[in-house]
């Protein structure tokens, strides 16, 4: 997955407006830091969901020894959400050959975007010259912008990395037999359970 150092499914402002609600006080000079928490919030979240939240153009590439071919549809990778081929629908065959507009569907049809599979028409078929690769130019992710889960989960996830400044190296404010509450390690199961639906399975749609 690419690696980002800006965020892509809140803002700064949607997190300082998070926090000023959770605690009554923000610090504007800790903007950078923020911005810090949601990254790394963005970042475990891709890391679990095993996909892209918000889509950017790219090319994926699949060789006649990696990718996944069953009656002419190409099975796209475990976490490899396509939102939309370019304006003229290029790809390129495994033998440097472009298809023709027309001749691929999306699928599944009824669903996407995201789509999972590139099936050709019946006249076409995928193929490889020995050193070649099939190229697919278009945006991959799940969506031009996070969907309300995400974001949430985001801010929750985020919220839990800017407070975890204030914790001792050992997660713990006491002993729990003087009612202290240990801090919990790792994500937060309320994120974890928002998130869930979302993960990537491979083989299948989502």
């Amino acid at each position: 997955m690419p690696i980002h150092d800006a965020p892509r499914y809140i803002t700064l402002t949607d997190m300082r407006r998070y926090i000023s609600a959770h605690t009554n006080s923000l610090n504007t000079d800790e903007d950078d830091l923020l911005t810090d928490c949601i990254v790394a919030a963005e970042w475990q979240i891709d890391f679990y969901t095993r996909r892209v939240f918000v889509a950017e153009p790219g090319t994926r590439y699949y060789s006649r020894f990696t990718a996944i071919v069953q009656d002419n549809a190409l099975y796209l990778g475990d976490g490899e959400d396509l939102y939309a081929l370019p304006a003229n629908g290029t790809v390129y065959n495994g033998d440097g050959q472009i298809f023709p507009v027309g001749s691929i569907w999306l699928e599944p049809r009824n669903e996407g975007p995201p789509f999972k599979i590139i099936r050709l028409k019946s006249s076409y078929a995928w193929s490889w010259n020995t050193d070649d690769e099939i190229k697919v130019p278009g945006t991959w992710g799940w969506s031009i912008s996070a969907p309300p889960p995400i974001q949430s989960a985001t801010r929750e996830l985020a919220m839990y990395i800017y407070r975890s400044k204030d914790v001792t190296p050992n997660d713990m404010a006491g002993f729990d037999q003087a009612g202290a509450v240990q801090s919990p390690r790792g994500m937060p199961e309320t994120v974890r359970r928002r998130i869930e639906p979302y993960r990537s399975r491979s083989g299948g749609v989502l």
